[in-house]
């Protein structure tokens, strides 16, 4: 069982066990989360429609981001009492231009990479009040690292909502939230920490040696995100369900990291934005995705890194007769459903086996893997075919 911070396979190879123990996970959070929290989900959902804010979804997605809010306000609060507002902002504004101009990137990227372990990852000794000026700190330090942009959105529109709280009944509904992530932390710890059992490990070491990098943030996430990120997917993923099986024409989003082989070996069709595979190489792991769908004229398209994913998505925004799976590695499994939700494209998401990209996880890059059978159980086809990705049967 390859692990590098986790691995849904077993020493055997095989994932059946963990999609078992993530299904049943998520009802047992889902029943405890409705049961203290529907109250509040009732009032947003009523806030929402009045300012009309947007088009109405599912109690379970609200649900969703209040184990969100209080899951990240548990684990980051140490960090965010001690990062002043300037701090805050400088790096977000460098964000913003590695995100927005490509020719001032590299630099934005040297600079915050010297930046964030600094000004991001100081330690405190003092919790974030429970009021809501912390809550406001608590989204610009997540908005600073880079790596919460989807989930911060849809935080905010629960700070405006509690902004309309008064003072003791917003700290009520804190607590709650609070106390609910320490319960979904104890819950997956024991269901699912088998998953993640090399998080911490790699976190005690990339606090050090991933000084310096602008994934800094990224590589120094703490285990309940990571099952944060699996119950998410899976909770989306289930509310997602019925306008996914109604599209017409289904497409299957792979990662670059699933390959066999450096660029050069590739003989997939497009360019570095974007990449058709045409099945080249049986050994390949996306030419395995690639054999298995062929029978279901299914295309399977390259994504070259999760920072070009919305743009490479627009194509099929407010398309109800397309369909994505979107594949990636469990922590960026959160943010790319919200972004196909936000374009309004009919999706479902795949968790990678492991993580092994050379841009954030392993010097030298190791090929990832999927889980076929669960391929074709989330495409909703007959007569598919066991085996698993990048394991030989």
């Amino acid at each position: 069982m390859f692990s590098i911070t986790y691995s849904t396979l077993n020493l055997k190879g095989d994932n059946t066990l963990f999609y078992n123990d993530l299904a049943r996970t998520t009802d047992e959070i889902i029943f405890e989360a409705s049961t203290l929290l529907s109250g509040y989900v009732d009032l947003y959902r009523q806030f929402i429609k009045g300012r009309e804010i947007e088009n109405l979804r599912a109690e379970n997605e609200y649900l969703l981001e209040l184990i969100m809010l209080g899951v990240l306000w548990r684990s980051k609060e140490t960090h965010v009492s001690r990062t002043s507002l300037f701090a805050a902002k400088t790096l977000k504004w460098l964000y913003e231009v590695r995100k927005n101009s490509t020719t001032f990137k590299p630099l934005a990227d040297r600079i915050r990479g010297l930046l964030v372990s600094v000004l991001l990852f100081r330690q405190s000794e003092q919790p974030l009040s429970k009021d809501i000026r912390s809550f406001r700190r608590l989204l610009m330090w997540l908005d600073a690292t880079g790596e919460y942009s989807e989930e911060t959105k849809r935080l905010k529109v629960w700070l405006e909502f509690a902004k309309s709280m008064k003072e003791n009944d917003f700290r009520c509904f804190i607590e709650r939230v609070y106390g609910i992530s320490e319960s979904f932390r104890m819950k997956c710890a024991k269901s699912l920490g088998s998953y993640t059992i090399n998080v911490e490990r790699f976190v005690s070491k990339a606090k050090y040696s991933y000084k310096g990098r602008e994934d800094y943030a990224l590589a120094n996430r703490r285990e309940v995100e990571y099952h944060l990120n699996m119950v998410g997917a899976e909770m989306l993923n289930r509310e997602l369900r019925s306008d996914f099986i109604k599209a017409k024409q289904k497409i299957v989003l792979l990662p670059t990291c699933m390959r066999l082989d450096a660029n050069y070996q590739c003989k997939a069709i497009g360019n570095n934005f974007e990449r058709k595979c045409i099945g080249c190489d049986s050994k390949c792991n996306v030419g395995k995705v690639f054999k298995s769908l062929s029978p279901y004229n299914i295309d399977i398209y390259l994504i070259p890194h999760s920072s070009d994913f919305s743009k490479f998505l627009q194509r099929w925004k407010d398309n109800s007769n397309v369909a994505l799976v979107g594949v990636a590695c469990v922590l960026n499994l959160l943010m790319g459903g919200y972004e196909m939700i936000g374009l309004n494209i009919a999706s479902q998401c795949i968790y990678l086996d492991y993580c092994g990209c050379k841009k954030h996880w392993d010097a030298k890059g190791v090929a990832t893997s999927i889980n076929i059978p669960q391929l074709h159980r989330i495409l909703d086809l007959s007569n598919s075919k066991e085996g698993i990705v990048g394991k030989e049967n």
